[in-house]
């Protein structure tokens, strides 16, 4: 495609297809043109906008209000965002190209840019699919806002470092963990989707569907899962990844099923009571002690130099007179905040063992929390 020809746009349609392809360009980059947008346009009119960090291809389609001539270039993606962003409301972008170079207008206002030719960028396709399904954009980020708080960080744990997305008996679930927490979603299971394979989906792909997903609201998102690569299609945008190549470990030996006492509180008022403390301590680690009896809960904290806190909640326990558990008051938090439910329940065996967190009614979450030396 010849990088020769002037592409007319909306303002708006160009800046709003921009935003929803720069998260696939990463901040830093040794290679040049994936700090590009790839601008394919053909004499009819159709529009893709496309950018990629080699993990990750993001492609959207785009609305001209004329082409002349076949268009195929790749230009500056933040830079030209960031002047999008400048023009007046309702006013027009044109794109003129002519070899390696492209003047961007709008107004009275002319800006030059250099482009590298389309042909040298790195585009991703998926080529052999395995399973395709559809799920609703509603169900999709409600499974990965449930876990995503509890993906691992560390890249020596790489296979930890997304959610682990598969079936098991009829179900579809969602998992996340980074060692010291856990969570799990189950929903049901989408038509076409028992055969699915174990897929450990990377975070910036989560957060990029996320994103996607609640821009455009409750609609079907199309899911192919491939050898190596999944692509979701949302609408006019399509997100292809490469998924993490390792085996995800045997998460359920960490769900408790020796169940000893069980402890009903207030979400609210423990998400209240957690953050009030929290303002005892700027240690790393915010470990806090949890005393769970037939009345409530006491929570407290002592940090050096900072001082002690103490709070309390009502609540009921059952099965024990007392019992005592440290846990990381920031992983507590991130817990209560992803259940939307006015009560949870604390289901714990011995003060040594992982607690397990759900609600008092059925939401398919299942939430684990390794106990802290406090």
């Amino acid at each position: 495609m010849a990088a020769k020809g002037t592409i007319v746009f909306e303002t708006s349609e160009l800046a709003a297809a921009m935003r929803d392809v720069l998260g696939a360009v990463q901040a830093r980059n040794t290679i040049p043109i994936l700090s590009n947008v790839l601008i394919s346009a053909t004499a009819t009119g159709h529009v893709y906008l496309t950018t990629t960090d080699l993990d990750r291809t993001v492609t959207r389609a785009c609305r001209a209000k004329s082409v002349s001539g076949a268009v195929g270039l790749t230009i500056e993606a933040k830079r030209l965002a960031e002047v999008l962003g400048t023009f007046a409301a309702g006013s027009e972008t044109h794109i003129e190209v002519d070899g390696l170079a492209a003047v961007v207008k709008s107004g009275r206002a002319r800006l030059r840019f250099s482009v590298l030719p389309a042909d040298d960028f790195p585009v991703a396709v998926q080529r052999e699919v395995v399973t395709s399904f559809t799920i609703s954009a509603t169900a999709l980020a409600r499974g990965f806002n449930a876990v995503r708080h509890a993906v691992s960080k560390e890249e020596t744990r790489y296979y930890l470092c997304g959610v682990f997305w598969h079936v098991r008996n009829g179900r579809l679930l969602y998992v996340a963990t980074d060692g010291h927490r856990l969570a799990r979603y189950s929903d049901d299971l989408p038509a076409g989707a028992a055969d699915m394979r174990g897929t450990i989906l990377p975070t910036l792909c989560i957060d990029l569907v996320r994103s996607a997903a609640a821009e455009r609201g409750d609609c079907d998102i199309g899911v192919k899962i491939g050898d190596g690569k999944v692509d979701f299609t949302i609408g006019n945008l399509v997100i292809l990844t490469k998924v993490i190549d390792g085996t995800y470990p045997d998460y359920e030996r960490v769900i408790p099923t020796q169940i000893k006492l069980i402890a009903t509180v207030d979400r609210d008022e423990m998400i209240d009571a957690t953050r009030r403390i929290m303002v005892a301590s700027s240690d790393k680690v915010r470990g806090g002690a949890f005393t769970f009896r037939p009345a409530g809960v006491t929570m407290s904290i002592n940090s050096t130099g900072h001082g002690e806190a103490v709070d309390e909640v009502t609540g009921d326990l059952a099965g024990a007179a007392e019992i005592r558990i440290g846990f990381n008051l920031a992983y507590l938090r991130d817990a209560l905040d992803v259940l939307p439910v006015d009560t949870v329940r604390f289901a714990m065996g011995a003060p040594a063992d992982p607690t397990l967190i759900t609600s008092t009614v059925e939401s398919g979450l299942s939430l684990v929390l390794m106990p802290m030396n406090v």
